[in-house]
């Protein structure tokens, strides 16, 4: 059914039901019958393993055990047979139904441009954008590239080549397309996402087509000289390098290449004069100068308002728009689009408001903007004005995601109200990276001033919206401290928090040679992809210390994101003025400092980010809480502490719960939660002092609803990556999710 966890014991292995009894008490053979289905199978399956001595068990009296697990819901009958998809095509019927009519469009499309070559009688080469993808985004970055390409000069690169949009693209079709078109000219957007892929594919097209010419760019391909070099030296399918912004880089190429893509050797001396190229001419690299970034980008046609994208009607679950480019800051872990350190160049409204429309009446659930700064500009808000005005007109977009502005709140209120108001849902992600001064220093970084994040994080809270912040785990000049000092930030402020790896992105300034060893950055392959590096020691951490940090952030992902602790550790802190990060370090070192006798919270701590369950479910897990506060936080046995440890077990998810869900409370917890609020609101440091104590509120109900189906949909799935399900049961005192599960 999910996920569960048994208790050996000297009479079998103990399950327990929600309220701490014994629910059901397996043998080892009936254990290992229920092992059988860990994955769906078939009675047979399991009567084969007992057959086979696997389960030491008479295969004939396997069925009885399964009946047995039946009426203890602890199996499930299978009742939809169908092939699970899972990762991105892990979608609703509605959305695999359009994934699937995505697809057809898109090879629809394809046989009508062939068909319209082969009457045409005279082939030209192919220029195609590689879209290794199965998801119904459309490519925004190879869009644009390609929609410029094709009104370049008047037009003039449309007589020299067939330009191939093929926007859903497999392994099969970049074979039989090289294979019928012959040599043409392949691009390769490369981000840290898609390298791995793309390097596969780039390296196929040279094996059919030694003739081909690949082309590269992207955030995720070199652009430091020593970098390039040493990227087109480790990958001879490689052909060129396109180095920052690739609209005009790539149609100069293509005009370089003048239709004969078979004759790349002749025309090294023409690509030579276009900027921002890298390139091999026999043993040597050839480095063209940079390329100014371009002023006026509406000079740039749109993909959507041309045409590019109209297979994605009714499929697009996601649409990147860009209002702007270029980021005023230059942090060293960064390169948002190779344009950090630039002034904001705008595209105009009138082509953002078609391009939100476009997304509007094609349907698209959800619109990002690839802006770095959302908010720092006051025409953000009438660009937010407008999605909520197509969200009433169109019942489209639903969400409406970006990035806010680093270090400004002048426009982010009225922005959140508008979305608020329209019923868009969004989570703004205020990416700090970190608040302490020193390692913000280190990595050339202003962050929002403290007081204007506090007022932001109320604002979200006050119109019913999640905010979010984002913090990067092992930055240099980080140490165990500065994520106490982070986290407990958060903890004060009340928001989640998003925790990334520092990822030494290959075009940031940390991954310049002269920073990496000033700071003593040392990086190791992500696993299973040699294209990302991450960084695991700096001259401020160790890598025993970044794995320390991390469990910490793993621990505080379940107490605080998902809510198993955090009014636990609220009320601890008013009892104890022992802060909320020290009280989950305690809990964390329990294993170490009184082995063995906190053996279901130890167990949280290593293995709740895997199973995503609680160890012989929440009441024995809360008891043992219970216990850590009074033998080791030193708080007596109490009608407060009941209340509170009430509150906890009835926000969390389990099974057989029926909704709604009254609790009678000793002390009107919700009353104390908002009191706390209040108080947060005026001073974050003093609410402990400011908060009446919670057995001054007298009886109170709390009523708790499932209205996302969590208990089903999230229950022993991975809680790592549940940040934007709705895992916490709607409640009063519950956290905004930013997506319904």
């Amino acid at each position: 059914v999910v996920p569960n966890t048994f208790a050996p014991t000297t009479d079998g292995f103990a399950f327990f039901a929600p309220d701490g009894s014994v629910a059901e008490l397996l043998t080892t053979p009936e254990l290992l019958v229920l092992a059988s289905f860990v994955t769906p199978a078939s009675v047979a399956y399991a009567e084969e393993r007992a057959a086979a001595g696997i389960v030491p068990l008479a295969p004939a009296d396997v069925r009885q055990v399964v009946a047995r697990l039946l009426r203890a819901n602890l199996l499930a009958p299978e009742v939809d047979s169908t092939p699970k998809t899972s990762g991105p095509l892990d979608l609703t019927p509605d959305r695999r139904d359009a994934l699937m009519r995505l697809v057809d469009a898109v090879a629809a499309t394809a046989r009508a441009r062939r068909d319209a070559v082969m009457a045409r009688g005279r082939p030209r080469p192919p220029v195609v954008p590689v879209v290794r993808r199965t998801g119904m985004i459309p490519p925004t970055a190879l869009g644009m590239i390609l929609a410029y390409a094709m009104e370049h000069d008047g037009g003039r690169l449309a007589d020299l080549y067939d330009f191939e949009p093929r926007w859903v693209m497999r392994r099969r079709d970049v074979s039989r397309l090289v294979r019928e078109r012959g040599p043409g000219v392949y691009l390769f957007s490369n981000y840290a996402w898609t390298m791995q892929e793309n390097m596969a594919m780039s390296a196929l097209v040279k094996e059919l087509s030694p003739e081909s010419v690949t082309v590269h760019g992207g955030p995720n391909t070199p652009s430091y000289e020593a970098d390039v070099e040493a990227f087109l030296r480790a990958h001879p399918h490689v052909d060129l390098v396109a180095r920052g912004e690739g609209e005009r880089t790539v149609a100069e190429v293509l005009n370089a290449i003048d239709g004969r893509p078979a004759e790349l050797a002749a025309a090294r001396p023409r690509l030579a004069h276009v900027a921002g190229l890298s390139f091999r001419d026999g043993d040597r690299v050839v480095r063209t100068p940079d390329r100014e970034r371009t002023a006026d980008l509406d000079q740039f046609p749109s993909p959507y308002l041309g045409g590019l994208f109209e297979e994605y009607d009714g499929a697009a679950e996601v649409v990147v728009i860009e209002t702007n480019r270029g980021c005023p800051y230059g942090c060293t872990f960064c390169d948002w689009g190779s344009a950090t350190l630039s002034r904001l160049r705008k595209f105009s409204l009138e082509r953002v408001f078609g391009e939100l429309e476009w997304a509007a009446t094609h349907q698209a659930q959800t619109i990002v903007l690839a802006d770095s700064n959302f908010g720092m500009l006051a025409r953000d808000v009438e660009i937010t004005a407008k999605v909520a005005e197509l969200k009433r007109q169109h019942g489209y977009p639903t969400k409406f995601y970006f990035s806010t502005a680093k270090n400004t709140l002048r426009h982010l209120t009225e922005i959140i109200t508008i979305l608020a108001d329209a019923g868009i849902r969004t989570e703004a992600v205020l990416a700090l990276q970190t608040t302490d001064p020193v390692v913000l220093d280190t990595i050339n970084r202003s962050n929002i001033k403290t007081a204007n994040y506090h007022s932001l994080a109320y604002e979200y809270r006050r119109v019913g919206l999640s905010l979010s912040t984002e913090y990067i785990v092992g930055l240099p000049g980080s140490t165990m401290t500065t994520v106490v000092t982070d986290l407990q930030s958060a903890v004060d402020r009340e928001i989640n928090v998003r925790a990334n790896p520092v990822e030494l992105l290959v075009n940031s300034p940390m991954n310049e040679p002269s920073y990496r060893a000033k700071f003593a950055i040392e990086s190791e392959q992500l696993p299973g992809d040699r294209y990302r590096r991450l960084v695991v020691s700096s001259a401020s951490h160790s890598r025993e210390d970044l794995d320390d940090m991390w469990m910490l952030h793993r621990f505080f992902h379940f107490a605080e994101n998902l809510g198993a602790l955090r009014h636990v550790g609220r009320w601890l802190r008013q009892s104890t003025g022992v802060d909320e990060l020290e009280i989950y370090r305690r809990m964390i070192g329990l294993d170490a400092e009184r082995p063995g006798e906190f053996p279901l919270i130890g167990w949280a701590v290593r293995h709740f980010e895997v199973l995503g369950v609680p160890p012989l479910g929440w009441a024995r897990w809360y008891d043992e809480v219970a216990r850590f506060a009074t033998d080791v936080m030193g708080v007596p046995d109490s009608s407060e502490l009941r209340t509170v440890l009430g509150v906890q077990r009835a926000i969390v998810p389990d099974r057989g719960r029926s909704f709604p869900d009254r609790v009678e409370l000793e002390h009107d917890y919700v009353a104390w939660f908002e009191a706390m609020l209040a108080a947060k609101e005026a001073d974050p440091s003093t609410w402990p002092e400011a908060t009446p104590p919670l057995a001054s509120f007298g009886p109170g109900v709390l009523t708790i609803e499932d209205p996302f189906d969590a208990c089903t949909k999230v229950y022993g799935r991975c809680a790592a990556n549940l940040e934007k399900l709705s895992w916490e049961l709607v409640s009063p005192v519950a956290r905004d999710a930013s997506v319904p599960a």
